[in-house]
């Protein structure tokens, strides 16, 4: 059992060596972003989700690179980074696929369903991913799920407070949807759509 655990270490490793560039384009492009959305005084949020306006529905692709300060992009980063690796070991299909999924359909959720106000940030598409790792580990009766699982609970046991209303300025629906977009699109194996 231990050469089990040790193994699926080593393939997280070997993810991370391998996705390397992919993500540190994708964290760059966070950061720059950001940047440039300080320069211009936040102004680039008002390309996030408007819910149930027409001007908000470029937002369901725009909000997952928008983010209102260094905090709130630094965490999500660190996140989309491990998340997203995680689900790289099933392949990068795999993980482009549950990222679209997570950020139209839970974009979209978020759009129809949303409180009114301007939604930004790729905590959804970060709750997308780890819904996705979830029902991984739920369905695999293997090391590797045990793994994902203990890592769910231990690193991300505040996945549950995010999911409901706590801070007015926290968009929560972005949490949920996202999440339940990515728990579906695993479920489902919605992958093979895009075979």
């Amino acid at each position: 059992m231990l050469e089990s655990i040790v193994m699926v270490f080593q393939q997280f490793i070997h993810s991370i060596q391998s996705n390397l560039n992919l993500f540190a384009l994708w964290v760059g492009l966070l950061f720059g972003l950001h940047c440039i959305n300080l320069c211009v005084g936040l102004r680039l949020c008002v390309l996030g989700i408007h819910p149930r306006s027409l001007i908000g529905l470029p937002g369901i692709i725009f909000t997952p690179f928008l983010h209102v300060d260094f905090g709130h992009v630094f965490i999500n980063s660190v996140l989309l980074v491990i998340l997203g690796n995680l689900l790289a070991m099933s392949g990068l299909l795999k993980l482009f696929t549950i990222a679209a999924y997570t950020v139209l359909v839970g974009g979209g959720l978020v759009w129809l369903f949303g409180r009114s106000m301007i939604h930004v940030g790729a905590s959804g598409l970060v709750m997308g991913l780890c819904g996705a790792l979830c029902v991984q580990a739920y369905q695999q009766q293997t090391i590797y799920a045990w793994f994902l699982a203990g890592l769910m609970f231990y690193f991300f046991e505040h996945i549950a407070v995010n999911l409901v209303p706590v801070e007015p300025g926290t968009s929560w629906e972005g949490h949920l949807f996202g999440f339940v977009a990515g728990a579906l699109a695993e479920y489902f194996q919605w992958t093979l759509i895009l075979s």
